[in-house]
């Protein structure tokens, strides 16, 4: 049986895309109210087989999201229109500009009886 380096093979099992590497996880909360330049991003899906984006912004240039369902689902018509080579080769040249904000819905949850909030994304 070979060696490996456990370390090193746990990381490669829990990094979904390369825009991960060498980089920190920023949280949305963290994000929200400020003017964004999305750099590059990555389509990936979860251990459930569901999608979402990773994403880098030169704002800040260490570190990297977790696209939320709002971003994920314009990802994913940009994609389906337009094709993923050519809109991440426009993201990546010219950089998409978004706001982000948490709005609350407009109705409550039938569940809990709350008010969900959610990221809106504002294209700029």
């Amino acid at each position: 049986m070979a060696k490996f380096n456990l370390r090193n093979a746990a990381k490669e099992v829990t990094t979904f895309s390369d825009l991960m590497s060498n980089r920190q996880k920023i949280d949305t909360a963290d994000l929200v109210g400020k003017e964004l330049t999305i750099r590059d991003f990555d389509m990936v899906n979860d251990n459930k087989g569901k999608p979402f984006i990773i994403y880098i912004m030169d704002e800040y240039e260490n570190s990297f999201a977790f696209g939320g369902q709002v971003l994920t689902n314009m990802f994913a018509e940009l994609i389906q229109q337009y094709g993923l080579e050519d809109v991440r080769k426009e993201v990546q040249e010219n950089g998409l500009k978004v706001k982000l904000s948490t709005v609350q819905s407009k109705s409550k949850n039938a569940e809990n009886g709350m008010y969900n909030s959610y990221t809106k994304v504002e294209v700029l």
